[in-house]
């Protein structure tokens, strides 16, 4: 259990365990702090553009 989704987001990348430099698929339109925790295990966002 998380207090938030941000703390549960850098949570799974602390058990993913990934690469430096390695590309994670986000929405194009996305909260700043996601894409924080994402540069704070060194990956890269990749923004998508989701389109139903």
């Amino acid at each position: 259990m998380c207090l938030s989704v941000r703390t549960g987001f850098d949570l799974l990348f602390q058990a993913l365990n990934l690469p430096a430099g390695s590309e994670v698929l986000v929405s194009a339109l996305t909260i700043d702090g996601m894409l924080r925790v994402i540069e704070e295990h060194d990956l890269v966002a990749v923004p998508v553009d989701l389109d139903p």
